[in-house]
């Protein structure tokens, strides 16, 4: 990782402390879950081997690939321009996390799942129109859209509005169907981003 060099003793003396309370409970989850917002930017790889580790041992935990995507997003994100395969790969794997995360959030339904899904949503959505997969990012942005943007009390709705219709905005135009391309892009100027 590019952080070892700064890690300091007091960062060592915690990182232990969280392994002895993972051996302690392996299955807690929790405990799995703080480690690893813990450890994440010190060392990224330490923190996605703990989130491996708990995917081994509970596969229906959706917070465990959340959190493996987002690492993943975050080092597809940080662009080497000596390794651009790398950073496909990165993102392909952010990717195929947050499908799975997705799939497992949609097993049961709840606020927080559906908060989560949300943010997931958008995310995916992007992704799959950087990865060239079409007909996947149409089908994010239209469920984010369906379920999250069509209901102006719900605190996300302009967000999942404005973002599900410039992805389906670019994938018409990607299509090269002008006219639907410009019906998203207007649609989603009129849901602006909300700026707090």
């Amino acid at each position: 990782d590019k952080n070892l060099a700064g890690i300091t003793n007091e960062y060592k003396a915690v990182k232990a402390e969280w392994l002895k309370q993972i051996e302690a409970e392996p299955k807690n989850a929790q405990i799995r879950i703080n480690a690893v917002k813990f450890a994440t930017d010190a060392e990224a790889d330490f923190a996605e081997q703990l989130l491996l580790d708990g995917i081994k041992l509970d596969a229906e935990n959706y917070r465990f690939q959340i959190l493996l995507s987002q690492i993943y997003q975050t080092q597809a994100d940080e662009k080497n321009p000596r390794n651009p395969e790398n950073n496909r790969e990165k993102l392909v794997s952010a990717f195929t996390s947050g499908e799975k995360a997705l799939m497992l959030l949609k097993k049961e339904r709840s606020d927080e799942r559906d908060k989560d899904r949300g943010i997931l949503l958008r995310t995916l959505a992007e992704n799959a129109l950087k990865l060239e997969k079409l007909d996947r990012a149409k089908a994010f942005a239209t469920e984010l859209i369906l379920d999250f943007g069509g209901d102006a009390s719900n605190a996300d709705f302009e967000e999942a509005a404005h973002i599900g219709n410039i992805v389906l905005g670019r994938v018409s135009l990607r299509e090269t169907n002008l006219d639907k391309a410009k019906e998203h892009l207007l649609i989603a100027i009129r849901a602006p981003l909300r700026k707090d």
